[in-house]
């Protein structure tokens, strides 16, 4: 995660996370 893990801001970028790895081409 490059970006500083925050209680407040946890939710969010998880969220965020799971939609850019949806995103993302997958090989695997």
């Amino acid at each position: 995660y490059p970006i500083p893990m925050r209680k407040e801001t946890q939710g969010r970028t998880d969220l965020f996370i799971g939609s850019w790895l949806k995103s993302m081409p997958r090989d695997k």
